[in-house]
């Protein structure tokens, strides 16, 4: 069982000029030797196992502007997500644990708070849960 981060970077001001989140989020993860897909793009597919703790951050791309998940939206039987608050801030995070095995790819959707507009990123295609594969370890050399 592993901790796996998954931080979504938002051009807050991109996405406000736009009226849309899309081509305006990019996502990446710290589990691409266990095969995630899709590093730095809005369709993020997060490699898993059954027992992994999956947290979600978000940050905005400009300083100044303000950025938040208010809804992660995943099946229940596969993870079930809550939103939790660091300590003594304001500043908000997703956690789920995976429940089950992923056998298939499980899509997943994110809303936004934009500066004071709420946005939904589109559950399919873009981010989804997948298989994890097996992390092999290079043997050293004689």
């Amino acid at each position: 069982m592993s901790q796996i981060v998954i931080t979504v970077v938002v051009n807050v001001a991109g996405a406000l000029a736009a009226g849309t989140p899309d081509h305006h989020v990019v996502m990446i993860d710290d589990n691409k030797a266990a095969g995630s897909l899709h590093e730095a793009t809005d369709h993020l597919h997060t490699a898993v196992r059954e027992g992994d703790t999956l947290v979600w951050v978000v940050t905005s791309l400009e300083c100044e502007t303000y950025a938040a998940i208010t809804a992660l939206s995943l099946p229940d039987d596969v993870c079930e997500v809550r939103c939790e608050t660091y300590p003594d801030t304001a500043v908000t995070y997703w956690i789920g644990t995976v429940k089950k095995a992923v056998t298939a790819p499980v899509p997943y959707g994110l809303t936004f708070a934009l500066g004071s507009s709420l946005y939904t990123l589109p559950t399919s295609p873009n981010c989804a849960l997948i298989e994890a594969q097996p992390i092999v370890v290079p043997e050293a050399a004689a």
